[in-house]
């Protein structure tokens, strides 16, 4: 599963999983991008399903998720990656705008994460993959919201590998952060040995 897989990071992603084997539900909002998102994996020789969905509305998002089990099976990567953002000095995006760059950006991967757990943790198995950024650890000018929502989003993270009372009723899927941007490099897993891209550090089929 990767949401906001029809473009960018997203797209590649789905690429590349496509490309290592794996059959791939892809949420995204454009419909057109959808489509030909879904017909480059088929043409790879891989199943996609294309679904619309808001990642900033929970309850949109797992319908989503449901409806991709129900077609291609359960789901055992999960690849947060939606994002949205604004490039002005901070008093020129409006209220209305910092929020909904929040809601998809952070809160996206809030839900994302909220949605995967419900399936993986109840069969012991799954990895959630958070797409980060340079702009987590170091923020830049004209990009105050996106900046903020990355920050959330390690913070995020961090917590939930880190506070057992998250797992009490059930395993920790692998949880994993890529720093992209110029920076570069690779965070690795937040348990055990680093992770790359591997079917093993993807967490299997």
């Amino acid at each position: 599963m990767v949401t906001g897989g029809t473009a960018g990071i997203g797209r590649a992603s789905v690429r590349c999983l496509a490309h290592r084997g794996w059959d791939i539900g892809v949420i995204a909002r454009d419909q057109d991008r959808l489509a030909a998102t879904v017909a480059e994996v088929e043409h790879l020789g891989r199943r996609a399903l294309g679904v619309s969905a808001d990642v900033a509305d929970p309850r949109a998002l797992d319908d989503a998720a449901e409806r991709i089990e129900t077609e291609l099976g359960p789901v055992v990567v999960w690849v947060n990656n939606a994002f949205t953002g604004a490039i002005a000095f901070f008093d020129a995006v409006t209220a209305e705008e910092f929020e909904r760059i929040t809601a998809v950006t952070y809160l996206g991967y809030v839900n994302g994460t909220r949605a995967a757990l419900a399936r993986m943790a109840p069969r012991n198995r799954g990895t959630i993959i958070q797409v980060g950024s340079a702009l987590a650890f170091r923020g830049i000018p004209l990009q105050a919201a996106y900046c903020g929502a990355k920050h959330a989003i390690a913070g995020f993270t961090n917590h939930e590998v880190r506070d057992p009372r998250s797992w009490a009723h059930g395993p920790q899927p692998r949880t994993a952060r890529r720093r992209t941007g110029p920076c570069g490099g690779r965070l690795g897993s937040q348990r055990g040995r680093p992770r790359g891209s591997s079917r093993e550090g993807l967490g299997g089929r």
